[in-house]
């Protein structure tokens, strides 16, 4: 049986951070530059 290998390459990534509006608490996104990422 041949074997398969994938590899998946993101083209915009994003972590949750957190907000409010009218202080009720909401789940933001922040959108994180991969050329930073990169560099490290």
């Amino acid at each position: 049986m041949p074997r398969r290998i994938y590899k998946a390459v993101p083209e915009k990534i994003w972590v949750n951070d957190e907000g409010g509006i009218n202080g009720e608490y909401i789940d933001t996104r922040e959108e994180i530059d991969l050329a930073q990422l990169v560099k490290v």
